[in-house]
């Protein structure tokens, strides 16, 4: 009888340590990206297709969260030759970005939208656009198929702003972008890496709101937004929540006026019914007439800020890349380009916002809502503005303070006691300070020299393992008492026989 009590309850153990190690085990903060490509590209495809039941961010044909990662290559299909857009792409893929913006039919840098890419082709025949090149459009599909095998979305602007509104000699009304959308469309119908963004730099125009709503009716599987030109403003203020948008996008600027950022992001995720995207935020190493250039620092600020307000994702900008500086013999450095855009790749504001995704996706990004009510003591506007998010339970808490500042944090609106960790953004080296219990308030110092990350979280230890080193030290020991019962198993039956 003794024997028996012992089998069975060594057997519950094990059986129950191997559960909690599966079910408990915190994301590798690297992920499998290959593994998470090839299985959203079995379920459909790998670009999302739907917006969340609660409208706040976007999901995957499988149902998963897709946490967007942009990076902006305006003239990716302008300026680089084919083994150019194969290192550009590689060197996003290693950083972990997964949605790329380019414009199709663009405003040239000198005034110029019809001027040709490295090959010498044009958009359209004569500048018009109900006769597209299929010879340029070539490029294009290169473009979208090496994207494709490194599982990365296209964001396609069939054209940009500049064109529509009359200039340069194109003839554009909603008639003939209505045959260029549907061109579009059918050409592009089995391609399951890109969404399509109308608009481009622009404010509201029917003719754009003719272009989303045929590409939506002709493919719906394909997402649609509209990326607009004025700081602060965002497809909502434009156009409402019309349904031929699947999600909003706002522009917040170049400006190192940051505040929009905040302001705009939380405004449209609390009046709206559809997710909310920076998708123009400052460009590292942007110039302007009496300032200095855009700092990784404030490119952080912008990131922070924007999801932390509520954006489902972040889009990066630096103003040697978006342009490709350089990429061309005699390219003028319109926009005061400091190095070609291959010295520019590895600039630190790209490391630094790819850090953020990847600290972002360890945890359930999707279920983080705004929470300013957190922070009990004065909060300034403007560069030193604090911003806060928990989790919608209250188990956890990230506060993002932009400066080297001290701010009082409500704790009695969190559900349980803290370990307390501070990110340091500029670095992605992560302090240990202690615990803190819920229930009270209680003033933090940023130990950092310029912003920091303050995460509170859920204690470590009981069944939640968090280190790889200790799964594998509870999986040895769960198949250790596995092999133990294989063997009292083995006696009783041997046992058995014999008698």
């Amino acid at each position: 009888m003794k024997k028996k009590i012992l089998f069975s309850v060594a057997l519950g153990v094990s059986l129950f340590m191997l559960f909690v190690v599966q079910a408990g085990a915190t994301p590798d903060l690297q992920g499998d990206t290959e593994g998470r490509d090839s299985k959203s590209q079995e379920s459909g495809g790998i670009a999302p297709v739907a917006v969340s039941e609660n409208g706040k961010y976007l999901v995957t044909a499988a149902g998963d969260p897709f946490f967007w990662m942009g990076d902006t290559a305006w003239d990716l299909t302008h300026r680089l030759t084919k083994e150019e857009i194969e290192i550009y792409l590689d060197d996003r893929k290693d950083k972990g970005f997964n949605v790329i913006f380019f414009r199709l039919p663009f405003k040239d840098l000198e005034g110029e939208p019809q001027r040709d890419n490295r090959y010498g082709q044009v958009p359209f025949v004569d500048k018009d656009i109900t006769q597209p090149n299929e010879a340029y459009f070539e490029l294009v599909d290169f473009t979208l198929d090496e994207m494709e095998k490194r599982g990365m979305v296209a964001g396609i602007l069939p054209m940009w702003g500049f064109i529509v509104v009359g200039r340069f000699g194109h003839n554009i009304d909603e008639d003939n972008i209505q045959v260029y959308a549907n061109w579009l469309s059918e050409r592009y119908q089995d391609r399951k890496n890109i969404i399509w963004v109308s608009g481009g730099d622009t404010g509201e125009d029917k003719r754009w709101e003719v272009l989303g709503t045929e590409l939506k009716n002709a493919d719906p599987e394909k997402l649609v937004t509209f990326h607009p030109g004025r700081r602060g403003v965002s497809s909502y203020h434009l156009y409402g929540d019309a349904e031929w948008l699947d999600f909003h996008m706002t522009q917040t600027g170049h400006s190192p006026d940051l505040e929009t950022t905040y302001l705009t992001v939380n405004e449209v995720y609390n009046e709206s019914s559809k997710p909310i995207l920076n998708g123009e935020p400052a460009y590292e190493d942007m110039w302007g007439e009496g300032r200095d250039r855009i700092s990784a620092h404030q490119v952080r600020k912008a990131a922070y800020w924007s999801l932390l307000a509520g954006g489902f994702g972040h889009v990066y900008g630096h103003m040697e890349i978006f342009q490709f500086a350089r990429a061309m013999a005699g390219q003028p450095d319109t926009w005061g380009a400091n190095n070609p855009w291959t010295e520019a790749l590895d600039d630190p504001g790209a490391k630094q916002t790819a850090a953020l995704s990847t600290l972002l996706q360890s945890v359930p990004w999707h279920r983080f809502q705004p929470k300013q009510s957190l922070i009990a003591s004065e909060n300034p506007t403007g560069p030193a503005h604090i911003r806060a998010s928990a989790m919608d339970d209250g188990s956890t808490a990230w506060i993002y303070f932009p400066e080297k500042q001290a701010a009082t944090i409500n704790l009695a609106q969190l559900e349980g006691d803290f370990d307390v960790r501070w990110f340091d953004p500029a670095t992605g080296e992560i302090q240990e300070a202690g615990t803190v219990e819920a229930g009270s308030s209680k003033q933090f110092t940023s130990p950092f020299a310029e912003d920091a990350l303050l995460m509170l979280v859920p204690p470590e230890g009981g069944w939640f393992m968090n280190s790889d080193l200790i799964k594998m030290a509870v999986l040895a020991v769960g198949a250790l008492l596995v092999l133990i019962l294989l063997y009292f198993l083995y006696r009783q039956v041997k046992a058995g026989l014999g008698g």
